[in-house]
């Protein structure tokens, strides 16, 4: 004799149903893209920059003198792509960028009219190892040459161009702290040039790009004991000072570069 069986639906079976049910809409979701593989590389800060003002008599050419200061061991290339890095960690807190250490000599041409879609040369061995890395953008950081436009309270300052990082020292210029009305003769103005640069490792291609040209004006009235402008500030002060400034501005492009558009 055949026998039917009825069974019940009980609290259980419910569950694994509702379970069923959710796996199913789920699979439906279309997945989020994955996050990009940023690599990070420096090549502003070989060199440090003395620029000094040298007025050119009835002529408009350029005549300021430049003093290079190497930068042992990639120290401020170091500090570039440290900060990138935290600004990047800042922007997008599932990425872990890969911060590459700085060469002695630069592995990027001049990107100084780098364009959005324009191509980026990289170097056949820094191709590889990007690819061997997994990397899918490179966020570069490249010096900038550009017409001094320093700071001063009321006005814009300086001649000629500046590339990089470094300090302008003007020996002439009568200059006023405003805050204490002291007077001196002379300023010293530290600055940084630099292009930042998001690239497609698959293409080479540019997809954002930003400069910084920044630069403020310290009076030669503020150099105690002293009338020289190099002295307002001391040697830890002016590279903690280039550091901050480094800090601003990544911390202002970075977010820019990876937003999404």
């Amino acid at each position: 004799m055949s026998q039917s069986f009825f069974i019940s639906p009980t609290r259980r079976s419910f569950g694994a149903l509702g379970l069923l049910l959710a796996l199913g809409a789920q699979a439906q979701t279309p997945l989020a893209p994955p996050l990009p593989a940023i690599a990070v590389y420096s090549q502003v800060a070989r060199e440090v920059s003395v620029v000094q003002f040298q007025e050119a008599i009835g002529t408009r050419i350029n005549n300021n003198v430049r003093q290079r200061i190497p930068v042992p061991d990639g120290a401020l290339d170091k500090v570039v792509v440290v900060l990138a890095g935290q600004a990047l960690r800042q922007a997008m807190p599932m990425v872990n960028p890969w911060l590459v250490a700085p060469t002695d000599e630069d592995l990027f041409d001049s990107l100084q009219n780098a364009t959005e879609g324009s191509k980026v040369a990289i170097a056949d061995d820094m191709l590889a190892a990007l690819k061997e890395r997994g990397s899918t953008h490179l966020l570069l950081f490249t010096r900038f040459r550009a017409d001094a436009t320093l700071r001063a309270a009321y006005s814009r300052e300086g001649t000629g161009q500046l590339e990089g990082l470094g300090f302008f020292v003007d020996n002439s210029t009568r200059t006023k702290n405003v805050d204490t009305n002291l007077v001196g003769v002379g300023f010293l103005a530290p600055y940084v040039h630099f292009r930042s640069t998001l690239v497609d490792v698959a293409t080479q291609r540019v997809l954002r790009t930003r400069t910084t040209t920044e630069g403020y004006i310290l009076s030669a009235a503020d150099a105690k004991g002293s009338a020289h402008p190099w002295d307002v500030m001391t040697p830890s002060q002016k590279m903690n000072t280039l550091r901050d400034m480094l800090k601003t501005e990544i911390d202002r492009v970075v977010p820019e570069l990876m937003a999404k558009r």
